[in-house]
This record gives C-alpha cells, sequence and structure tokens, in this order.
C-alpha cells in the first residue's frame, strides 16, 4: 500500500509542476491527452515487463476446470433462482 502511495503522490507531483506549463504551451486538450497518454504508456511498459506469461499447460489446465465446472454452477444458480426466487 504505501508503495502504491508513493506512487500516486509522485505522479500528482509530476502533473502540477508540468500541468501550467503544458497549458500555456499546447492547450488544454493537447495538455490534458498528452498526460493521459504518457501515463498509459509508462503503466504499459511497466506492466509488460512485470507480468508474468501463463504456459500452455496452465491455461489447458484452467480450461479444463473452467469447463467442467461451469455447467454444473449454472445449474446450481438456475435450480435456486426457479425454487427460491
Amino acid at each position: 500500500m504505501s508503495v502504491a502511495s508513493m506512487a500516486n503522490w509522485a505522479a500528482n507531483f509530476v502533473v502540477t509542476v508540468s500541468l501550467l506549463t503544458l497549458l500555456s504551451a499546447i492547450g488544454g486538450v493537447g495538455a490534458f491527452s498528452s498526460c493521459s497518454a504518457s501515463s498509459t504508456l509508462v503503466a504499459l511498459a511497466y506492466f509488460g515487463a512485470r507480468s508474468r506469461r501463463p504456459r500452455a499447460a496452465a491455461c489447458r489446465r484452467l480450461n479444463a476446470t473452467w469447463y467442467r465446472t461451469a455447467p454444473n454452477a449454472a445449474k446450481r444458480a438456475m435450480w435456486t433462482f426457479e425454487h427460491h426466487g
């Protein structure tokens, strides 16, 4: 939680320091679109580098589990709704 709070404070500080300069240089729409575009690119780069790629065997196991349990769960939910709803 503290790392996320520090990242939030740092991002807010960067926006606060640079926003007036950007507003006077490129206008309101350009400033806000460049801030959101740059933060999106930074987030994509960070999470793209940090996230693990699923292995094929793990995906097959997950799909087998999902397709085996999902119809039964749907039937139980429908039975509960019909008889108790």
